[in-house]
């Protein structure tokens, strides 16, 4: 048996941000260049700031978030940045459970879920981001341990996210 991901449309909202963030950036940059009144510290301070924001939105979901996992009898391989990342495998057996949360982005409710090792999450599985994710939970559900519904933190999330 083998379960592959399947990314839903929702998977465009970082590269969405990316660029908005992007196109702000070179609106700033130029009337930085063509108008001599705007030649200041603060336009280029926002400018340079707007930048490192875009790449944080950008990458850092791509990175943790947009995995593509396919499941087999006897282990998980993962690869980050929509699955152009390079492979990590993991034997089904070093897994310690999965646990999960429910999250909302603007007006979904949605749920994610994140399998550990020893209490340390590996793999992030989103229902934001796969459209298959019921199938992938139940999938998990049959051969790692379900540790239940836990809460969710945006501080420590911001926090692993980081490290």
């Amino acid at each position: 048996m083998i379960i592959r991901s399947k990314f839903s449309w929702n998977i465009l909202a970082p590269i969405y941000h990316f660029l908005a963030a992007t196109v702000f950036f070179f609106v700033l940059a130029a009337a930085y260049a063509t108008n001599p009144e705007y030649r200041c510290f603060p336009v280029v301070t926002l400018a340079a700031f707007i930048a490192m924001i875009a790449s944080i939105l950008f990458w850092l979901p791509l990175r943790k978030k947009a995995v593509t996992i396919v499941i087999t009898d006897n282990e998980i391989v993962t690869r980050s940045f929509l699955g152009i990342g390079s492979a990590r495998r993991y034997p089904l057996s070093a897994f310690t459970g999965f646990v999960y949360f429910n999250d909302r982005y603007k007006d979904d409710k949605f749920e994610r879920l994140y399998i550990l090792i020893n209490d340390k999450k590996i793999i992030g599985i989103s229902g934001f981001y796969h459209k298959n994710y019921n199938q992938l939970k139940q999938i998990l559900s049959q051969t790692i341990p379900d540790l239940g519904l836990t809460t969710y933190s945006r501080t420590d999330e911001l926090l692993e996210t980081f490290l």
